[in-house]
Formats: C-alpha cells, sequence, structure tokens
C-alpha cells in the first residue's frame, strides 16, 4: 500500500484521496459509469492518491478504459 502526503494551501492529509473530476456530453445518463470505469482502472494500477480530470464526448467504456491506462503509462515515464 502506498501512501502519501497531499499538502495544498492549509490542508494537510495522510490518507489516500482518490479524486475524479468528470465532464462529459452523456453525464446525465452515464456519468457514474464512466466515473467508475476511472476508479477501477486506477485501482487496477494500484493508485489511490490522484486528482484526475476526464473529458469525455461519449466514448464507449473499452475507449476510457484504454485512455486512462494510457494516461498512467505516460505520467509514469
Amino acid at each position: 500500500m502506498c501512501r502519501s502526503t497531499r499538502r495544498s494551501a492549509d490542508f494537510w492529509s495522510d490518507k489516500a484521496l482518490l479524486e475524479v473530476e468528470l465532464e462529459s456530453v452523456v453525464q446525465l445518463q452515464f456519468g457514474e459509469a464512466i466515473e467508475a470505469v476511472v476508479r477501477d482502472v486506477l485501482a487496477e494500477n494500484g493508485v489511490n492518491n490522484a486528482a484526475v480530470r476526464v473529458t469525455d464526448r461519449g466514448a464507449l467504456e473499452c475507449v476510457i478504459r484504454a485512455r486512462v491506462e494510457t494516461a498512467l503509462l505516460r505520467g509514469k515515464e
């Protein structure tokens, strides 16, 4: 388990914090499902402390999954 400290202005936390910000044209219909896919991919890759912004224009689940995985791999480089 990876633990880290996050600091912003006057906020300190030793707890894992995962924030997903979603902007989607289909947010009302599929917002919860999209966020669940993003969180699943993050969990599968051992990410438990991150702020993630997702901009979606109606992509299929497999495309969202692939894009999140790609972003994670690029972030590790």
